[in-house]
């Protein structure tokens, strides 16, 4: 499926109807994109200046903390859109970078015609608040999920919200998400297990 088609069908499950004239514009200034695991989509070394749509595949936001250690914010799948938002809005290089947690593909989408579209855009413009709404939910869902809540609710809330990225990334990552070591992630399955069998 191209970038076009693919945005015009998801569009299409927002109520979104974009017009020829207007798929132009977004022909060009979009282009498809293909990630090996484990590559770098925005480094945190260079101002972020596009968006991705993930196409296929997982992505994850990378921080890099104050001991030198990395946490997952979040992961990122079919549909959702990613960047490292800070460094694109405000023009600094930040501390966090997306990588492919799997093989990825995407579309990559300029962040100046985001911009323009996202403030006076017909239905693109429609569109991509609709897609920014969507990430906004789902952020306060998680920032809930990851501040108050024990590493049960934590893991709970990945197998309701992602159940792919549970089969499809790393034990180490899905720690780095959850806030534990890889030691601790197969202790908490360990005893998850026993509890459930009793």
């Amino acid at each position: 499926m191209s970038p076009i088609e693919f945005i015009h069908a998801d569009a299409t499950a927002y109520g979104i109807s974009i017009s020829a004239d207007e798929i132009g514009r977004l022909d060009a200034n979009v282009s498809a994109a293909t990630y090996r695991k484990n590559a770098v989509v925005f480094a945190q070394s260079s101002i972020t200046n596009a968006l991705l749509l993930v196409t296929q595949g997982v992505a994850g936001s990378l921080q890099s903390l104050e001991d030198g250690s990395c946490a997952i914010a979040r992961f990122f799948e079919a549909g959702d859109f990613c960047t490292n938002i800070n460094s694109a809005f405000e023009r600094i290089i930040h501390n966090d970078e997306l990588v492919a947690m799997t093989p990825l593909t995407g579309i990559v989408i300029d962040f100046g015609f985001f911009l323009d579209m996202y403030r006076q855009g017909g239905s693109i413009g429609h569109y991509f608040r609709e897609k920014l709404m969507a990430v906004l939910l789902y952020d306060k869902d998680l920032l809930c999920v990851k501040t108050l809540a024990s590493i049960e609710h934590r893991y709970r809330f990945l197998e309701t919200r992602h159940p792919d990225v549970i089969a499809a990334v790393t034990d180490k990552n899905i720690a780095r998400f959850l806030g534990v070591t890889p030691q601790g992630l197969s202790r908490f399955l360990k005893n998850r297990r026993i509890v459930n069998r009793g």
